[in-house]
């Protein structure tokens, strides 16, 4: 039960840090939507888009890589190789950072004037590309300390980084009043690559801090090498096996670790990006003007679907912890150990993601309205909070898989969901439009979702209990909702705000629907004094 605390700590710490950046974000969003407005939010959506490649080529696996084999070596009693491992990791990353700094360099008039279709691109993707070096190396480091449970600083290097960007967008906007929508992005671009550069030299200076200590305290401890039964367990696919096979075993096995989850992301978002590219298409070709579909595709991607993920902040920790905790009880074959994390996360995930669910579907124009002052984004939200239980779960899922050892599937039902999506996209954005674009966003996440749990409860001994954890908290949403609405009506003083009327609903809707899973068991006894009890020891 200890280990499950310390996990716990560290998931509340992240869990704090991602809640407070996400809500840092979506005030950001707004701000920025002011200053550019629907259609430049619409443009640098865009920009965005072709960043993350660039990112995904960047970081090529290495955050998985540097937790899976830091958590192994700390699991085996193998300390000393924790050095070793890391080392290897950061040359990993400089190499595959610069090379992408390089290539987006470089491809920026491409990418602007030919698959953008828009020359006010091209400079912002060339000044973007300078932080791609910084974000490989902070991932790689941000891997090492989410192994070794130093969760408070890989939540405090990304604190740094989103303050650093938003302070010096702010000061440039302040300051200078960037006239034209790309100086505008120009503006959102160097804070951003500003603070990546900032939130590197913090993030490296908590590492070599940490990385002396630990080197004092195995210095007594001599280096033990991966044997060949360690990696005859990590074989990966074949080919990448005979690359792997051409370096020493510790180098084979970050290959291995890394490379199937880079050509993965390769593909993925190399896929995502296309699809990105080709929605303002379909929306043209629905009938829509250019201005038009840039308009709707930022309304949607800049502003609803930041609203309908905000509250994944709560499980994006499980997700990210999840990995180094399972990779080590895996290594110490504690199946015992694995089932309980993965019981207790399973549930957690579809109560809360059940509860957001309902609260923004019945209350999606008091949220569009207090956040975004926007009808038209509070329709958007009120379309795609259904698919928040899919969405969740899929995410928190995928982590359990990679810390697992699964990452060679996710792979593949990460590939076969993307080339879907741009399929679907061609065939029915320019028939339905907008709505058709949701409908993808649908028919993929179930796709991706069904697959993915599937495989979970394959490979994991744990049953779901569909009625506890599925089919009451769906009534008991409902009622919370239902009973709000209700005692709204009988209310006589109302908030004058649309901000205060969200606050009022949410807050009455999620104490209702607590007590609803109270009333149906689905939060029983032992839950609550499961809770309690980690609180009390923490």
């Amino acid at each position: 039960m200890k280990r499950i605390k310390i996990f716990i700590l560290n998931v509340s710490i992240l869990t704090t840090a991602a809640l407070v950046m996400r809500s840092i974000g979506v005030g950001f969003n707004v701000y920025l939507s002011g200053k550019l407005g629907a259609d430049g939010m619409g443009l640098f959506t865009l920009l965005m888009t072709v960043y993350n490649l660039g990112v995904t080529f960047a970081v090529s696996g290495v955050s998985l890589a540097s937790t899976r084999m830091t958590a192994e070596v700390l699991g085996g009693n193998n300390r000393s190789l924790v050095i070793p491992v890391m080392r290897r990791c950061l040359i990993y990353s400089i190499c595959f950072g610069t090379a992408a700094w390089l290539i987006l360099l470089a491809g920026a008039p491409f990418i602007g004037i030919h698959l953008l279709a828009d020359e006010r691109a091209v400079h912002p993707l060339r000044i973007l590309s300078f932080g791609l070096p910084a974000i490989a190396v902070s991932t790689a480091i941000g891997g090492y300390f989410n192994a070794v449970r130093r969760a408070y600083k890989s939540a405090s290097t990304q604190l740094i980084e989103q303050l650093s960007r938003i302070a010096v967008t702010f000061l440039i906007f302040s300051h200078f009043m960037p006239t034209g929508l790309e100086a505008a992005c120009i503006t959102v671009v160097v804070g951003s690559v500003i603070g990546e550069v900032v939130s590197l030299l913090y993030c490296l200076s908590l590492y070599l801090f940490d990385i002396r200590k630990t080197a004092l305290q195995m210095s007594t401890l001599s280096p033990e090498p991966i044997s060949e039964h360690e990696n005859e367990s990590k074989k990966g696919h074949p080919f990448l096996e005979k690359i792997a096979s051409r370096f020493s075993p510790m180098t084979a096995k970050l290959l291995n670790t890394a490379l199937p989850v880079a050509i993965s992301t390769y593909i993925r978002s190399g896929l995502l990006t296309v699809e990105h590219l080709l929605i303002p298409w379909g929306l043209r070709q629905s009938g829509s003007s250019s201005q038009r579909s840039l308009e709707m595709y930022g309304v949607l991607h800049g502003m609803a679907l930041p609203i309908v993920l905000f509250p994944m902040a709560f499980l994006s920790a499980f997700a990210g912890m999840l990995v180094p905790e399972l990779a080590e009880a895996q290594a110490r074959r504690s199946d015992k150990r694995i089932h309980y994390i993965i019981s207790r996360v399973f549930q957690a995930t579809l109560l809360f993601s059940i509860g957001c669910a309902g609260i923004m579907i019945c209350f999606s124009g008091e949220i569009g309205m207090a956040v975004y002052g926007s009808q038209e984004a509070a329709e958007y939200i009120r379309m795609t909070a259904p698919l928040i239980p899919v969405m969740y779960l899929d995410h928190v899922v995928d982590g359990m898989l990679k810390g697992l050892g699964e990452q060679l599937y996710s792979m593949r039902v990460n590939i076969a969901d993307s080339i879907l999506s741009v399929l679907l996209v061609i065939l029915l954005l320019p028939r339905f439009g907008v709505e058709g674009y949701i409908a993808v966003v649908f028919i993929c996440e179930i796709f991706n979702a069904a697959l993915s749990i599937g495989r979970l409860l394959t490979i994991s001994p744990i049953k779901p209990h569909l009625i506890r954890w599925l089919v009451f908290p769906l009534f008991s949403v409902i009622g919370a909702a239902s009973g709000t609405q209700l005692m709204a009506g009988l209310t006589p003083y109302m908030p004058s705000t649309h901000t205060g009327t969200f606050l009022l609903y949410g807050i009455t809707a999620t104490i209702l629907y607590l007590i609803l899973l109270r009333c149906t068991q689905s939060l029983n006894r032992e839950d609550i004094c499961w809770l309690k009890s980690i609180v009390k020891k923490n």
